[in-house]
């Protein structure tokens, strides 16, 4: 029996699938978005997803409506995959390294018609097929691709592919990077309304010890469809820098880049740096040192007492604000080992598993001066092995006056699924959204997608049987 609390609350609508969707060789579902055609769903088996997959159309009341089986070809793979406002559009790239075509494949409303599909570029001399990353912009009128090349000196150079969709028109700029190529990655990407996209590097210096902070810095790169920035590094070195993300702030016209930093340890978090920046201008670095009572609230009196920072946090949302500041949700995470001995022909053996611990979420909101206004501290503690991970973490949508947040109780060992609002002020409502007394229920974090300016829509796992669940909130302050 589940249970549904959520749905006695007029400002909420919550709405499950009646069927459950299939098991078998598409194990995974991930939701893309949705249309006037309705909510668009992938599913897959492999996590790289480069051999079968299948679209699935849902109503917005999620009902199945039709599904498409997409066999891919040797050698291909998808790289990105959203929704526009006539249809459906994923980047897909074919080929061996070092001669790489990128192609869009749109489809319209309807999954059963063929799709057109778009060559962007051809014969790219990429190293690898993890060395390419696709994104789009939030009005879905722009994507880019980022493919990282070998120089023919050896060093590293991004090329970017623009695509102007309503257009239809291509753009190719490269940059190149003064450090080898097999020492870096992209680490985050973001796309502007307006045909701007940008990308942070991480560079790895293996002839610096690891206590220094110049063995892992990160460096940002931004794109036009004719030119390019002159690439900059964030920190230079002179702070250790982790938990890093990247979004476009469509109120300044800028993208903003966020992480935690620290002087001693490259895992703690002293602090929050800011960066803002476009193609033509870098602001300078603003650095908010974290609140010591949060810092104990985080890891205890006498750690913070002793001088002790919190670490091991990851943003996983920057959320800009229209008055130039903006709230920033980071979560603990780290990877422990659990020892298991066990006896082969009477002879002692052991072994070790990797443990995946999403701990505390913690909310942090900034003025544009940097400024802390308020912070909030949400305990929470999830631990698994890698096969049931993708339960693990937080799936988080943006209202006009609330932030919400789902995740999967672990404490209480009571199947429940967890129902966060954070208000502009740092108010919290926090209930039960579903609670299961006779099968094992769960959200897949990860998956889930927030499909409209007041709905999110995400997995949902219950007695071996997947069905999808979406939640629709009128956001009233």
């Amino acid at each position: 029996m589940i249970c549904c609390f959520a749905m006695q609350s007029s400002a909420q609508q919550v709405i499950i699938s009646n069927l459950p969707r299939p098991s078998g060789a598409m194990s995974n579902n991930r939701v893309i978005g949705d249309n006037k055609g309705g909510i668009y769903v992938l599913r897959y088996r492999d996590i790289d997803i480069k051999r079968h997959i299948s679209l699935d159309r849902y109503s917005h009341n999620l009902d199945l409506l039709e599904e498409q089986n997409i066999a891919f070809k040797n050698k291909q793979k998808l790289i990105r995959i959203f929704t526009r406002d006539s249809g459906l559009v994923y980047i897909q790239h074919t080929g061996p390294e070092k001669s790489i075509d990128v192609q869009a494949v749109f489809f319209g409303f309807s999954l059963k018609k063929d799709p057109e599909i778009i060559k962007l570029g051809s014969g790219f001399r990429a190293e690898s097929e993890d060395g390419i990353a696709a994104d789009y912009s939030q009005n879905r009128e722009w994507c880019s691709v980022w493919i990282e090349e070998e120089a023919e000196n050896g060093n590293q150079r991004i090329r970017n592919i623009l695509f102007n969709i309503p257009e239809n028109k291509t753009y190719s700029t490269v940059q190149n990077l003064q450090f080898n190529h097999r020492d870096m990655r992209i680490a985050q990407t973001a796309v502007s309304n307006s045909g701007l996209s940008s990308c942070i590097v991480e560079f790895n210096d293996d002839s610096k010890r690891k206590s220094d902070p110049a063995s892992k810095q990160y460096f940002a790169c931004t794109f036009s469809s004719n030119s390019t920035s002159e690439p900059f590094a964030l920190g230079a070195g002179k702070f250790f820098i982790s938990g890093i993300e990247l979004v476009c702030d469509e109120f300044s016209g800028k993208f903003t880049t966020c992480g935690f930093y620290d002087f001693k340890n490259s895992e703690a978090a002293h602090g929050v740096f800011r960066v803002n920046y476009n193609l033509f201008q870098q602001d300078e670095a603003i650095m908010t040192p974290i609140n010591r009572k949060t810092v104990a609230d985080i890891i205890g009196n006498a750690n913070e007492e002793a001088g002790k920072e919190p670490e091991h946090f990851y943003v996983r949302k920057l959320i800009p604000r229209s008055d130039g500041g903006l709230l920033m949700v980071s979560e603990n995470f780290q990877i422990s080992q659990q020892l298991e001995t066990f006896f082969l022909n009477g002879i002692p053996q052991t072994s070790s598993k990797n443990v995946y611990n999403y701990n505390d979420v913690l909310f942090l909101a900034l003025d544009s001066a940097g400024n802390n206004e308020w912070n909030y501290l949400l305990h929470k503690r999830q631990s698994s092995f890698a096969s049931s991970n993708h339960y693990n973490s937080i799936a988080t949508f943006v209202c006009d006056s609330f932030v919400h947040l789902l995740y999967n109780d672990n404490i209480s060992q009571n199947n429940r699924v967890m129902y966060v609002s954070l208000g502009r002020s740092g108010k919290m409502l926090q209930k039960v959204l579903f609670s299961s007394e006779n099968a094992y229920t769960a959200v897949i974090p990860s998956e889930g997608k927030q499909t409209g300016f007041n709905r999110f829509v995400v997995p949902l796992v219950t007695d071996k049987q997947t069905y999808f669940l979406k939640v629709r909130e009128s956001d009233t302050p």
